[in-house]
């Protein structure tokens, strides 16, 4: 059993991040290359939401993305369901990745924690992988995020946890 349910983020992480930040941040400033060709091209023409998801391998060598892909009739993928199906392609071991974050340009790069559905996904397919959330910038494993609710805005970081360290939103 775990004793640490929440943990800071660490070098890897903090890779992991930066990596997609970069890839992102291409994307934002409209590069003419591959991954933004890849974007153009999985976005709706009816909605741009930008979701690009990265699951870290254990190897800290490869990085599995997933991208979310959205459509008039609201059949939309996430990008961490999207992530999962990249990273089997790489390596079908759930202990084989370690950490997975989401990121959304929006008002500049922001993380963004896994909603309801994606949550499910993860305790489901790698249950012990480290979800890197948004406030407060902390992971926690994909197994302890439901039943928490997952919050779409902002909200004060003294709101999210309390003197015991008890999840309350994420």
């Amino acid at each position: 059993m775990d004793t640490k349910i929440i943990d800071e983020l660490n070098e890897d992480d903090m890779y992991l991040i930066n990596k997609l930040k970069s890839m992102t941040n291409t994307v934002i400033q409209g590069s003419d290359n591959e991954f933004y060709n890849l974007i153009e091209k999985k976005t709706s023409d009816y909605t741009r939401h930008l979701l690009i998801t990265g699951m870290l391998h254990k190897d800290k060598k490869q990085i599995a993305i997933g991208l979310s892909c959205n459509s008039p009739t609201g059949n939309t993928s996430h990008g961490e369901s999207a992530a999962i199906s990249s990273a089997y392609l790489i390596d079908p071991s759930p202990n084989s990745w370690i950490s997975i974050v989401s990121l959304v340009p929006s008002s500049g790069i922001k993380i963004k924690s896994p909603c309801g559905i994606c949550r499910e996904l993860l305790n489901y397919h790698h249950p012990n992988i480290y979800v890197i959330v948004q406030e407060p910038y902390k992971k926690i494993k994909a197994k302890y995020l439901l039943p928490f609710p997952y919050v779409n805005t902002e909200i004060n970081k003294d709101s999210i946890w309390d003197q015991d360290i008890e999840i309350k939103y994420i």
